[in-house]
């Protein structure tokens, strides 16, 4: 365990996007340019900080950093790091289920590292409760919504309380994730809410007009909406209609998932802070949008409190630490090391995937980026 604690709220969400796209010719192209040179350059040394990276994507099994308790670091965060008892920290930073897994993918929070953690948590017999780190402008409306499933069955199944922690941003997919939480301290100078649902793309097809060129589309008569959202043609009255139906009814869901995770608050009380404003930290507690403000220290006295135990460890979860923990290559052979390198090719193609992303449907506050 390191004896370090960086505080894991550094870092502002908005230089956490996806990878800057290249243009002009394919991503490929020029990745393959930048190996070749790191290659001369660097000679070994970059050979084996590639090899360690594609042992990683090989190694996790698709699951990205953290295919398992060796790949999860255990950080010392607050209290006696000689107690016997321990709340695990579990970070919701960045967008939620945007960055994709692997070394490839921008930050954020993933999926399938939150259900690590948790299984983690759940295992781990000196772990008494679990507090939410959430410093987050949200993201897609998928992710966040399992994400807030997992925790909510973590509860049911294990007894063990869940809390959460707002630090500077705790917005849209962000405030979602939380409410299967039963108690919610902000940092008095955050900012809280933005709750609804956004759905929007790029249109270019004046610009194309204007260059002379024209995308050739061609459809069954019986699927008018296969190209939908396409940017290369003036949207249809009659798609915008039907797309705003699907936001409002994920809309409403993200209504209820509030009401049920705030009791103090009505439906009619929620629908109407639902309106996607953001809000301060102070106002949101007069509101009735999160419980007390504070500090982290704040927020661990009072799971403290609920599991009625004072000498206790505060441990901060996250990804691998260590150089060699990093590069995948702790404890690895090199027949593993080998074979390992023929994920390199899918951790590219995702990079790819990801700097020509399609629309998705997000609770994500896109002041924020």
């Amino acid at each position: 365990m390191s004896s370090q604690s960086p505080p894991p709220g550094q870092g502002s969400p908005q230089s956490w996007g996806p990878p800057p796209r290249l243009q002009g010719k394919g991503l490929s192209f020029y990745l393959a340019w930048i190996f070749g040179i790191l290659l001369l350059v660097g000679g070994g040394f970059f050979l084996v900080l590639i090899l360690g990276l594609a042992a990683m994507l090989a190694g996790a099994g698709g699951a990205g950093l953290h295919p398992g308790d060796s790949q999860i670091s255990e950080t010392h965060f607050l209290g006696d790091p000689r107690a016997k008892s321990r709340i695990a920290l579990i970070p919701i930073h960045g967008a939620i289920g945007m960055g994709g897994s692997g070394p490839f993918a921008s930050r954020g929070t993933d999926l399938d590292a939150i259900r690590h953690y948790l299984d983690l948590a759940e295992r781990d017999k000196k772990v008494l409760g679990v507090i939410l780190h959430v410093n987050s402008p949200g993201g897609t409306v998928t992710d966040s919504d399992a994400i807030h499933d997992l925790i909510q069955r973590f509860r049911t199944r294990t007894g063990k309380p869940v809390s959460a922690y707002f630090h500077a941003v705790a917005a849209s997919g962000g405030y979602y994730v939380a409410m299967a939480s039963e108690h919610i301290t902000a940092q008095p100078t955050g900012l809280v809410g933005s709750i609804g649902v956004i759905l929007g793309t790029i249109n270019y097809a004046e610009a194309m007009g204007k260059l002379g060129l024209q995308r050739v589309t061609i459809l069954s008569p019986h699927t008018p909406y296969k190209d939908i959202l396409s940017p290369a043609r003036p949207m249809r009255e009659d798609e915008r209609s039907y797309l705003t139906d699907m936001v409002e009814e994920m809309y409403q869901g993200f209504v209820d998932v509030v009401d049920a995770g705030r009791p103090g608050l009505d439906r009619d009380a929620v629908q109407k802070l639902a309106d996607g404003k953001i809000y301060t930290a102070r106002d949101a507690k007069e509101k009735g949008l999160v419980d007390a403000l504070g500090s982290i220290e704040d927020a661990f006295d009072w799971m403290k409190d609920k599991v009625d135990r004072e000498d206790v460890e505060l441990v901060l979860y996250g990804p691998p630490e260590s150089l060699m923990e990093l590069l995948g290559l702790e404890g690895r052979s090199q027949k593993e090391i080998s074979e390992a390198v023929k994920g390199l090719a899918a951790g590219l193609q995702q990079w790819s995937e990801l700097a020509n992303p399609t629309p998705q449907m997000k609770y994500l506050w896109t002041g924020s980026r």
